[in-house]
């Protein structure tokens, strides 16, 4: 149980911080990509987001037993008794943190399915206004912003003054709302949302969601526009104008945007230039990205099915006294020879470790000990990683356990 909330936070923070940089350097190429390609392109570089957490979830099961061929990982655990208080302030921190971040995603579902339920009792006590396009109008007194709803039954909703406006007017409200339909918004809206539960208690996860939401109003403005000309644009940004004085703020509905977002979106329309939805850029944006996210987790899960000779005779480490009174863990990576003959240990050597020397002869000395199967086909280097660690007990973990106290 510990330490399985030790491993879960411990990929929840690794996710975060991959995150982070991904949501960076989105917000740094915005500018130029939508200079160099266009709007469409900007917005495809969020769907990198989404490839990348199926990269993160699929990479144990692809690349764990490609990599894991090069290392064994061994634990080295101490016992070392002025640890276990602090061993379980840890735990208890752990599940504190695993249940606050449950509560905050059971309320993030919660007003979704409010604001999802609400929506639905408005569009019950709409009236039909027309059909556009395969899809029903529906108006209402309490819609203030026109609003795509329905994941399986798609309709539009506008405000009850929706005829008043001119038939052009009308058009434009309905052309993009119908935009959003074909590129299939709403689902995209969906998965960003659970993406941002996943990730509520990061602040930029909020930032990168609001900035998504406002690239994809850029993105269906530039697909509504692409044939208008210079006077229906005019016409088009005052429309954008009129909503925004009065816009609502539910979940679901157009952000039309404050001052500063409607400012954005006017500036694009004056200089928005057909530039194709450059596919084969974005993908190839997304797959480098989502890429390098693979590379990353890969050191995560080096070394958790080593696949390579299993010692038939291994002797357990010494944890070093002063290290364990110290509070002091590390690692060391050793490689060495097996004898073709009988199996045993030879040209053995240290390749990394941290702390420096810290924890190098304990490792070099039990290895040292170790005796394998022999066989005349093993000539390869074999590389062994230990890892020097203060830690609760976990049956499920095979491991060497090393005690601090005096030896006998």
């Amino acid at each position: 149980m510990e330490k399985g909330a030790t491993k879960m936070i411990a990929q929840f923070v690794f996710l975060n911080v991959i995150f982070v940089l991904i949501a960076c350097l989105i917000f740094i190429l915005r500018k130029p990509v939508n200079r160099l390609f266009g709007i469409h392109a900007v917005y495809s570089l969020w769907y990198s987001i989404p490839y990348f957490v199926i990269a993160f979830a699929l990479t144990p099961w692809i690349f764990g037993s490609v990599v894991s061929l090069d290392i064994e990982l061994v634990k080295v655990i101490s016992t070392y008794s002025a640890s276990e208080l602090s061993q379980h302030q840890t735990f208890i921190n752990n599940n504190l943190a695993i249940y606050l971040w449950v509560t905050g995603f059971a309320l993030m579902q919660t007003f979704f399915i409010f604001q999802l339920g609400q929506l639905n009792q408005l569009k019950s006590t709409a009236e039909k206004e027309l059909s556009f396009k395969m899809l029903s109008v529906f108006s209402h007194k309490d819609i203030s912003s026109p609003v795509l709803a329905g994941f399986l039954s798609p309709s539009i909703l506008v405000p009850a003054n929706f005829k008043q406006l001119s038939s052009e007017d009308q058009e434009s409200i309905l052309a993009h709302e119908q935009a959003h339909h074909q590129r299939n918004d709403l689902l995209a809206n969906l998965f960003a949302w659970v993406f941002l539960s996943l990730l509520w208690c990061n602040p930029l996860a909020w930032m990168a969601y609001k900035r998504f939401r406002q690239d994809q109003e850029l993105a269906c403005d530039a697909d509504v526009t692409v044939k208008y000309n210079t006077k229906q644009k005019q016409n088009y940004s005052q429309m954008l104008v009129n909503f925004s004085q009065h816009h609502a703020t539910h979940l679901f509905t157009t952000p039309y945007g404050n001052k500063t977002t409607i400012k954005e979106r006017i500036m694009q329309l004056k200089n928005h230039q057909q530039k194709g939805k450059s596919t084969i850029l974005t993908l190839a944006v997304i797959m480098i990205m989502s890429t390098i996210g693979v590379l990353t987790n890969l050191p995560v899960i080096a070394g958790n099915d080593h696949q390579g000779p299993k010692p038939i005779v291994r002797v357990n480490p010494q944890y070093p006294q002063e290290a364990a009174k110290l509070g002091q863990t590390g690692f060391v990576v050793i490689e060495f020879k097996v004898s073709e003959k009988d199996g045993s240990v030879h040209s053995a050597h240290v390749s990394e470790s941290s702390p420096a020397g810290v924890f190098d002869q304990a490792g070099l000395d039990a290895v040292k000990k170790w005796k394998y199967k022999p066989n005349p086909d093993t000539t390869e280097t074999v590389k062994v990683r230990l890892d020097f660690s203060i830690a609760p007990e976990d049956e499920t973990l095979e491991r060497i356990k090393i005690e601090s106290g005096d030896q006998h």
